[in-house]
């Protein structure tokens, strides 16, 4: 924002901080677990081969959906996890291809992208007094690939929202720094004075 006047023009900025993951940290554990390399590009994770297609999904799925019920409702800029979603979408298909003997472009032509597995699961059901024969059902399961537009719509993301105790507001205040009933994350940030848990102005850190 620029003030001018007759003589002179004074220059004002503002500023907001910004959450952010520590993305360095996060890429070096997903090498340290075998999901990339040392340049942190995805790899194929070799113990995951011999499991079952649709094991395979769960145990990826398990790692994108608990990184993002983490960090999602914090985030100021949710797309700083795209780059970690993506390395953990290709290392899954270079499991694939290394389970198959294929490559990353066939095993999408085959099972589409995202990466999604269909298994026929047979239920049998014994005889009993009421059933004299042996019946015998099947059940489809789909198992698809999270991605990140996926889980933002299945998190249903929203920030999270503190809201102070209301025996330490009172009534009619014209304080501008007592604690407001209810704060979002992006807002607290800039009342450095207020504990954003409590709602204290003593002793904050």
């Amino acid at each position: 924002m620029t003030l001018s006047t007759k003589n002179e023009k004074t220059k004002r900025a503002g500023w907001n901080l910004i959450l952010d993951c520590d993305l360095k940290r996060m890429l070096e554990k997903l090498q340290l677990r075998g999901f990339c390399n040392n340049k942190f590009k995805p790899i194929a994770k070799s113990p995951y081969t011999v499991l079952r297609p649709e094991e395979i999904i769960n145990r990826y799925n398990y790692i994108i959906r608990g990184i993002c019920n983490y960090y999602f409702p914090c985030l100021d800029r949710l797309s700083v996890l795209n780059r970690i979603i993506y390395i953990l979408k290709f290392s899954c298909l270079s499991t694939f291809a290394k389970k198959y003997k294929s490559k990353i472009t066939k095993i999408t032509k085959k099972y589409g992208d995202p990466l999604k597995i269909t298994i026929d699961e047979k239920i049998t059901l014994k005889p009993n007094k009421i059933r004299k024969e042996e019946e015998v059902h099947t059940k489809s399961k789909e198992f698809t690939l999270l991605n990140y537009k996926t889980l933002k719509e299945d998190l249903k993301y929203s920030k999270f929202t503190w809201t102070a105790p209301k025996k330490d507001i009172p009534t009619v205040t014209s304080d501008i720094f007592q604690p407001m009933r209810s704060i979002n994350w992006r807002t607290y940030k800039n009342l450095t004075n207020i504990c954003c848990i409590c709602g204290t102005s003593e002793n904050v850190e």
